[in-house]
């Protein structure tokens, strides 16, 4: 999840495309408006305590996590 959030953050300096090529890249759908908001306030919140990269880090993470990545169809 680190390498992929560097690679992103690199490429995307806002949060709505990061949030954007993050979904792409992991659950290869385009994330809908109510996901990017929620994740754009996680990204917010959380680079009060933690620098913004490593919330990015922590959302990718959470996204590997997420039951579309996890289950087989």
């Amino acid at each position: 999840s680190r390498q992929l959030a560097r690679k992103l953050n690199a490429a995307h300096a806002g949060d709505a495309k990061f949030v954007q090529a993050a979904y792409e890249q992991i659950l290869t759908r385009a994330p809908r408006a109510l996901e990017v908001a929620l994740c754009v306030e996680f990204l917010i919140k959380q680079t009060a305590a933690i620098t913004r990269l490593r919330a990015r880090e922590k959302m990718v993470h959470a996204l590997f996590n997420h039951h579309e990545f996890v289950t087989i169809r």
